[in-house]
């Protein structure tokens, strides 16, 4: 399964690169509508890579040979998305979905602000964060877990004992000192262990699937309502008709299609029986291989028995018949030993020519 999931990972990573170099290629002849429906399509496959990154990252991190080159596109997809997101900054960005997009980017410089810049802002905060603790959890290690967890969890405790020690120091002191151990380092010392707890709550939780299955959703509805927002706009600022079915439909169709084709190869193949039967001309090599095998050890049991007999020989010339029978005789007698039976298939008789096969 984990095959899989990488393979659409990867699909998704080159696609959402693919888009983002597409839209930067062409950002001179496209409108500012195009632009951002791009841009949706790469927030979209941006989303369903990092998703899956939360299913592979016991294997990426144990494999340094697959993370390298994953991570340095990954940083790739996060500049051109910051980047494009940056240019859709303009003031009147909103009103000008008919207008080349190079006529805007021109005119960048003095026109971020208004709406359309909070929301740039926004999406940058929101990709710069996602991606940062993303990358994070592929390179997640001893000396990051003691530097960002134990390390300062150890400080705020210590820091809190020394309060704590203090305030019990001046509690049982009169005038001032009573009056700061209740009124200040009181609080101090719930304030720090409070912290401590935050501090070590919020890391875990960042560190577990279900906050990245949850980032991710948050991730996906954001793109969706972009995608609503940017297809709600009046036809008669669009040119031409965006409804029809062209290379940027048929595509991602059958890009869907064969992710279901490789789930239903993948089902398929823990249904196929653990051996399959063997061919005709298998079965023809093992059975000469098993022949091969008892003819060796025909030869070896023989070549042991002429040796006894021969060695029972010359120690019977060599010594006087016992009382009641031949000493030699008896001696040389060897028992063969039964050879397991080999099966040999039939051959088969063409009745027309009467050659064998």
């Amino acid at each position: 399964m984990e095959g899989l999931v990488l393979a659409l990972s990867d699909q998704q990573l080159l696609v959402g690169l693919a888009i983002l170099v597409a839209g930067f290629v062409q950002h001179c002849s496209i409108s500012v509508y195009h632009f951002s429906i791009i841009y949706d399509l790469a927030w979209f496959s941006s989303n369903t890579h990092m998703t899956t990154l939360s299913v592979l990252r016991a294997r990426l991190v144990e494999e340094p040979s697959l993370l390298k080159w994953r991570v340095s596109l990954i940083i790739l997809m996060a500049l051109f998305l910051c980047t494009g997101i940056s240019l859709e900054g303009h003031r009147d960005w909103y009103q000008s979905y008919h207008a080349p997009a190079q006529c805007l980017f021109n005119d960048l410089p003095g026109n971020f602000s208004g709406e359309p810049a909070r929301w740039s802002v926004a999406q940058v905060i929101l990709i710069v964060l996602w991606y940062s603790v993303v990358i994070s959890w592929l390179y997640y290690n001893d000396a990051l877990h003691s530097f960002f967890f134990e390390k300062p969890i150890r400080r705020v405790n210590t820091f809190q004992g020394t309060v704590h020690n203090k305030r019990c120091l001046w509690r049982t002191a009169r005038g001032v000192r009573a009056i700061t151990a209740f009124t200040i380092l009181r609080p101090v010392e719930i304030l720090l262990r409070m912290s401590a707890k935050l501090h070590a709550g919020v890391l875990t939780l960042m560190g577990s699937i279900t906050f990245g299955l949850i980032f991710d959703l948050g991730f996906f509805a954001w793109g969706l309502l972009d995608v609503i927002s940017d297809r709600s706009i009046p036809s008669s600022e669009i040119v031409g008709d965006e409804n029809k079915w062209g290379f940027g439909q048929i595509v991602p169709v059958f890009l869907l299609a064969s992710i279901v084709l490789s789930f239903k190869e993948l089902h398929t193949g823990k249904n196929l029986p653990s051996e399959l039967p063997q061919r005709p001309m298998n079965r023809l090599i093992t059975n000469c291989k098993a022949f091969t095998e008892q003819g060796a050890k025909l030869r070896k049991r023989e070549s042991r028995a002429a040796a006894q007999q021969q060695r029972g020989v010359t120690q019977g010339l060599g010594q006087s018949p016992a009382k009641g029978g031949d000493t030699s005789a008896a001696s040389s007698q060897v028992e063969p030993e039964e050879l397991e039976p080999v099966h040999i298939p039939p051959r088969r008789i063409d009745t027309e020519s009467g050659r064998r096969r």
